[in-house]
C-alpha cells in the first residue's frame, strides 16, 4: 500500500511494507470513531466522507487561526493504515480536510497501551512480579487498556476479539485456559475487552490447586510461571513495534509479569493479610470447591 504524505513545508512519497491480518468486524471506522497506531486495513470512508485529504494540529488553538501541521493525502479510503512512521507524535483528532478548507472530524487516532495485574483472590492482595504464590490459592486477572473503544465499531462482532492472555508454565508451554475452583476450563484467548479494569473471572479464578483425577498429582506444577496480555487486532502487534524491532511492551503488548507457585513446605516469605482489594474472595465454608478435573478427553495446552 502507498500513502502520499504532505507536511506543511514539504511532500514525499513512503511505501509501506506491513502485516496485515484484518478482520472486517472491526475494520470499519465511522465518522468520530478510535484508531490506534499500528492497525491496518482499515475502512475509513465513511470517516473521511468525500474528502481525499485528512490534517491533524499539533496545538490546542482554534483551527481557523493556523494551518494544518500536517496533512495526509487518503490513496485508498477502504485500505488505509495507521502508520506509526506518520501517526506517532500525531495523536488526537484528525479533520476532513478538502481544497485548504477543514471539514468535519474524521477520527481520533490514539496511541494503545495495556497492562495486566495479577491478583491472589484467597488472600486479597495483588501479586507483585517475582513474588511467590502458594500450591492452591486462586488467581485472577486484571486488564487495564485503552482499546475498549473497539466493541462500538458499527460492524463490531463478539465472535472477532483480539485480546489474549498468555500464561507459560515452568516448562515453557503456553496455556490456552486454565481451569477455575469449580473444575471448569476459562478460556484465555479471544476475549472481550470491553472497558478498562476488566476482570478475567468474575467469579471464579485460576486455581493452582486442582488436581489430576487419576493420579492426584497437581495439575499446575511447582515453579515460575510468565504472563502477559497481548492485542493484535488489525495487525497492530505485528505493525507498531519498538525502536528495537521488538514487541512494544505497554502498547499493544503489556509488560511480562512472573511468579513462582510454591508448596506450603516451600514458602519463604509472609503472605500479607492486612492488603484489601476490589478483588478480595471471601469462600462460602459451607461450599467445597471442585478440586479434582478428569483432563484425559481435554487438550489443554496450546502451543505457539
Amino acid at each position: 500500500m502507498k500513502e502520499i504524505v504532505l507536511p506543511i513545508v514539504f511532500a514525499f512519497m513512503v511505501q509501506l511494507i506491513i502485516f496485515c491480518p484484518v478482520s472486517a468486524s472491526i475494520a470499519t471506522i465511522s465518522q468520530g470513531n478510535e484508531v490506534f497506531i499500528g492497525e491496518c486495513g482499515l475502512d475509513i470512508s465513511s470517516a473521511i466522507g468525500n474528502a481525499q485529504q485528512i490534517a491533524w494540529w499539533s496545538t490546542d488553538s482554534k483551527h481557523t487561526e493556523n494551518p494544518p501541521s500536517y496533512i495526509v493525502t487518503i490513496d485508498n479510503p477502504q485500505n488505509f493504515y495507521i502508520s506509526p512512521e506518520i501517526f506517532v507524535g500525531k495523536t488526537g483528532k484528525w479533520y476532513q480536510w478538502t481544497d485548504n478548507e477543514i471539514g468535519s472530524l474524521a477520527f481520533y487516532v490514539l496511541d494503545p497501551f495495556l497492562t495486566i495485574s495479577i491478583h491472589d483472590k484467597t488472600h486479597g492482595r495483588e501479586i507483585k512480579s517475582g513474588e511467590e504464590v502458594l500450591q492452591g490459592n486462586i488467581l485472577n486477572f486484571v486488564i487495564d487498556s485503552n482499546m475498549q473503544s473497539f466493541v462500538v465499531r458499527p460492524k463490531y462482532s463478539n465472535e472477532d476479539e483480539f485480546f489474549k492472555i498468555a500464561v507459560k508454565n515452568p516448562q515453557g508451554d503456553e496455556y490456552s485456559y486454565l481451569v477455575d475452583s469449580t473444575g471448569q476450563p476459562k478460556s484465555l484467548t479471544s476475549l472481550i475487552i470491553g472497558k478498562s479494569g476488566w476482570v478475567w473471572s468474575a467469579k471464579d479464578g485460576w486455581d493452582t490447586g486442582i488436581k489430576e483425577k487419576n493420579s492426584g498429582e497437581p495439575y499446575y506444577q511447582e515453579g515460575v510461571y510468565h504472563i502477559w496480555v497481548e492485542c493484535n487486532a488489525n495487525g497492530m502487534k505485528n505493525n507498531y513495534l519498538a525502536p528495537d524491532g521488538l514487541e512494544y511492551a505497554g502498547k499493544t503488548v503489556s509488560t511480562e509479569k512472573m511468579f513462582e507457585v510454591i508448596t506450603p513446605q516451600d514458602k519463604k516469605t509472609p503472605v500479607p493479610s492486612t492488603v484489601s482489594s476490589d478483588l478480595t474472595s471471601h469462600p462460602d465454608p459451607t461450599k467445597k470447591p471442585a478440586n479434582e478435573v478428569d483432563f484425559d478427553e481435554r487438550i489443554y495446552l496450546s502451543f505457539f
